[in-house]
């Protein structure tokens, strides 16, 4: 009886919590019909060949008589299928020779390849290959891939160096020297860039990569591979959020490293009287020649660099972009400016310009270069020389951690800027030009922070016009290659520091390179708030040095130099109320071509999503009659401000009425007033916009393609948007928000009028008596660019505005009170409200 259990629980094993699957019942075996075994293929192919077709004699016999013909064929038939069968039973289930070698040795001969298969199997390889027509491939006339590629070239490297270094040892016997031609100078020819290494050649045939971008690829998002911007794979944004992070370092502490080398540089050589007559015939606002004397002086000698916009010398008013001039230091000019001839002085300047107007910048040089006599000489400098921008307080410590001069005199200088925190201090694009050595050299150890005297301020801005007069080596294109060829390698700089005492540099060699270096403030005095901005320029290979040398460098606040890209430098400029090239330029082709990519962008965005997720630019409500967004929602319509137009009659500037046109041709307004009226005055042909920084006086956020639009006409509508304003608030609503106790001894009047204070409130947004959005005859611009101001705690923007609104602006401005006369209305594309805010000239 006991053992009854254990036999059915061996017959019916219960389910336990360790098995994956439970045992099926029993009854499911017994009424399952009975599967077949599945016969092995094997034999069936040998089975077939060995029977062989027979047909029986029977038809051959009709009627007792022999029916000759159909015996024959009969007979004909049995003797074809014996030998079918013999030549079937010979193949059947025969190995190929590839298939007879070890089993270690069947992948590599699986290629059908004759001459890898073992002598004795090889006749029969080629045989059977013969037979099947099996393509054969020579090793030699193969196309390598791109891995036997690098290691073909590899090994080339390899036996050269072996062949020079026997002949080193042996003695009496020397290595070939090849001797190259010095490569002369290409005038007004375009620059190719750099042949990459054999392993990323292929990911930069349709682009460029910048010095830094194996260090961006691993800590950034980048461009996407198919979609480059400006010819060049550039970081967008850093991987980890940075926003806020940006924000603190370019204004509290630290400092923001970029690698700008993607910015086109320009060298223009010949005799000073050319090239001022070159520089004249492009600046149609005449600002290089409006500097003042000694301003101007100290920037022929190359003392300060100076930015300024250059237009079509064809059609004055079309700006091409704002490019940065920096002369080449003369010792001529240094020791005297009185008695220098310049018609027989030789100069040379850089003009730095954006990539999205390089070209366009280019061909109008080129032009003038044949006009101006003596004729010029222009050099594409683009993929020679690169360039580092900082941007924060600490900007300064970082440089002076990394340059190392290779002269006493150098150093002196850059000892006495030590511990500047505000470049603004320094007069705008002090440049200091000099030699330094590889920063991957010296040692880097944190200072202590420590606040500038302002006696060793004056003295560090006398001190720089001495270095720069006595400099230049970055202009000279023989010192360039000379650094750029001398750099030594990673591997080479590991020995020799491991080789030097603990904490100490290892010693200098005379091979050692000296990097000539270009370093130079903000020339920009427009902004609002101090920017505190260095620009590095330097030889396009000595960048990689020098950014992980600075990028890893510590600070004395115990932060290292942070990295941003395309959104953070356009994040920080907005801070700072400047604007940025190419997008906050709508007037210039770089800017609509910037302009027309964004939109798209933003179209297939919005198209992407659903119909009930996505706005419907349609059925918008806009107030006071309004339904639909004015123009295209994802873009910035220019046309819905063509029918305005400036004209110039009897010395004063009025504002009129045209007919509307498709596509208005936009032209860029310098700010002075005078300029503005010559440039009116020149041409209507044109819409004349002027940029305008906008600060928003009440809740919102600016953001991109917003709707700019000026205070209504009406006197009951603009009295509604000045009530929003601080200054009427208190006469309108309430001077609380929160209810006053009245006074016990107080008249039932007073506490009426208490009551009446206590409930008038001033309107929210997007309640019914929120002021209604102006109509589209008060639109009067866009916004490029827009975001939330950290530092000042309300929203931002870069925009532009027509003219008129400027002048009328102007006129107004002695009869409003304070401000009201710059005030406008801001709303953002495919949104309902509009907000107040306050514009003012960039």
């Amino acid at each position: 009886m006991a053992q009854t259990p254990k036999a059915n629980s061996a017959q019916h094993p219960q389910p336990t919590g360790g098995k994956k699957r439970k045992s099926g019942p029993d009854n499911v075996a017994k009424d399952a019909p009975a599967q077949k075994k599945v016969k092995s293929n094997k034999f069936v192919n040998f089975k077939d060949a060995r029977t062989i077709a027979t047909q029986t004699t029977i038809k051959a016999f009709e009627h007792g008589e022999l029916d000759v013909d159909k015996f024959v064929k009969s007979r004909e038939y049995e003797i074809r299928a014996l030998e079918q069968g013999l030549v079937n039973s010979k193949k059947a289930l025969s190995k190929r020779a590839f298939q007879l070698v070890p089993k270690d040795l069947r992948r590599r001969t699986a290629s059908h390849n004759a001459k890898r298969v073992p002598k004795k199997l090889r006749a029969r390889a080629k045989r059977e290959m013969k037979e099947d027509n099996t393509p054969t491939v020579t090793a030699k006339r193969r196309r390598l891939s791109s891995h036997q590629r690098l290691r073909a070239e590899t090994a080339k490297k390899l036996r050269v160096l072996g062949s020079n270094r026997r002949c080193e040892k042996e003695p009496g016997k020397q290595p070939p020297v090849i001797k190259t031609r010095t490569a002369k100078v290409k005038h007004a020819k375009l620059a190719e860039p750099p042949v990459p290494k054999a392993r990323f050649r292929r990911r930069q045939r349709d682009k460029s990569w910048l010095p830094t971008h194996l260090f961006h690829a691993k800590r950034a998002r980048m461009t996407p591979p198919k979609e480059p911007v400006w010819r060049f794979a550039l970081p967008m944004t850093p991987t980890a959020k940075s926003y806020r992070a940006t924000h603190r370092t370019a204004s509290d502490r630290g400092t923001i490293a970029f690698d700008m080398s993607y910015m086109s540089t320009i060298c223009l050589r010949g005799r000073y009287t050319s090239l001022l007559g070159a520089l004249q015939m492009l600046d149609s606002d005449a600002s290089m020649s409006q500097l003042r004397y000694s301003r101007r002086w100290a920037w022929l000698r190359g003392e300060i660099a100076i930015t300024t916009d250059l237009y079509h010398r064809d059609a004055p008013n079309a700006l091409i972009a704002p490019v940065t001039v920096i002369w080449c230091p003369s010792k001529e000019l240094s020791e005297s400016t009185s008695s220098v001839d310049l018609d027989a002085l030789k100069g040379c300047l850089l003009l730095r310009v954006h990539p999205s107007a390089f070209f366009e910048l280019w061909e109008e040089l080129l032009r003038v270069s044949k006009t101006v006599k003596p004729a010029i000489n222009v050099e594409d400098l683009r993929y020679e020389l690169g360039s580092i921008e900082l941007i924060g307080p600490a900007a300064t410590e970082a440089l002076l951690a990394v340059l190392k001069p290779c002269s006493d005199d150098d150093k002196i200088v850059l000892s006495q800027i030590d511990g500047l925190s505000n470049t603004a201090l320094l007069p705008a694009g002090t440049v200091f030009d000099m030699e330094m050595q590889d920063p991957r050299l010296c040692q880097k150890s944190r200072k202590s922070g420590h606040a500038l005297q302002p006696l060793i301020i004056q003295s560090a801005s006398d001190a720089h016009r001495s270095i720069a007069a006595r400099s230049g080596a970055l202009f000279d294109r023989h010192k360039r290659v000379l650094a750029t060829s001398s750099l030594p390698s990673q591997k080479a700089i590991n020995r020799r520091r491991s080789e030097a005492p603990v904490d100490k540099d290892p010693p200098s060699k005379e091979k050692d390179p000296r990097i000539p270096v270009l370093l130079y403030t903000a020339t920009s005095s427009r902004s609002a708030k101090p920017l505190n901005q260095w620009t590095l320029l330097l030889p396009w290979k000595c960048v990689l040095p020098v950014w992980y040398s600075l990028i890893y460098t510590p600070l004395s606040t115990g932060l290292q130099p942070r990295f941003g890209g395309l959104t953070e430098l356009r994040e920080v400029l907005l801070e700072h109320s400047l604007p940025w090239f190419p997008a906050d330029y709508p007037a210039t082709r770089a800017g609509q071509q910037w302009e027309m990519q964004e939109s798209q962008r933003r179209k297939k965005d919005w198209s992407s999503h659903p119909k009930s997720k996505r706005v419907n630019w349609e059925g918008l409500e806009l107030g006071n009659g309004q339904k639909g967004e004015v123009g295209e929602g994802w873009t910035s319509d220019w046309t819905k401000l063509s029918r305005t137009s400036v004209e110039h009659v009897d010395n004063t500037l009025t504002v009129k009425d045209s007919e509307g046109v498709d596509s208005p041709a936009l032209r860029h307004v310098s700010v002075s007033v005078s300029q503005s009226r010559r440039q009116v005055s020149d041409s209507c042909s044109r819409l004349p916009l002027i940029q305008v920084r906008i600060e928003h006086i009440s809740r919102g956020v600016p953001q991109q393609c917003a709707r700019i639009y000026r205070l209504p006409a009406s006197p009951t509508a603009r009295k509604l948007w000045l009530a929003l304003h601080p200054r009427y608030q208190d006469k309108h609503y309430g001077a609380s928000k929160r209810m006053h106790k009245t006074a016990a001894n107080a008249t039932k009047h007073e506490q009426q009028q208490q009551l009446a204070r206590s409930l008038l409130e001033k309107p929210k947004a997007g309640q019914p008596d929120w002021p209604a959005c102006p109509t589209e005859d008060d639109l009067i611009g866009f916004v490029t660019a827009g975001n939330f101001d950290l530092s000042a705690g309300y929203g931002t923007a870069i925009g532009s505005i027509v003219l008129s609104a400027e002048l009328a602006a102007r006129k107004a401005a002695s009869t409003s009170p304070g401000d009201l006369s710059r005030l406008c209305i801001v709303r953002n594309s495919g949104q309902t409200i509009g907000r107040l805010a306050r514009w003012h000239l960039v």
